[in-house]
């Protein structure tokens, strides 16, 4: 009788604990999915703002001044990619010392 029911408390336990662990999991993934979705709509949003600037310099200057638009937006991100990519002289610095 004893082992029976010391089989029973053990089978609830470990029922309990897949019963957590799954939710655990499933409550990651989902929140994986919602950052996911998240991103989606900030790229989404972003890209329409850039179609909107690029139909707002067509109407006003033309195929020529959308080029010029668009090569000067390139070059912005570039400076900006650069700048980030750039490694930082104080940490290093500091890092010697």
């Amino acid at each position: 009788m004893t082992r029976l029911w010391l089989r029973i408390f053990l089978g609830f336990w470990l029922v309990i604990a897949v019963a957590i662990a799954g939710a655990v999991a499933f409550s990651g993934v989902e929140r994986r999915a919602e950052l996911d979705r998240a991103r989606v709509a900030v790229m989404r949003s972003a890209l329409d703002a850039f179609a909107l600037q690029a139909q707002q310099v067509l109407d006003a200057a033309g195929p020529a001044g959308l080029r010029r638009w668009l090569a000067e937006e390139e070059a912005e991100r570039d400076a900006i990619l650069d700048s980030e990519d750039a490694p930082d002289h104080e940490a290093e610095e500091e890092a010697a010392r």
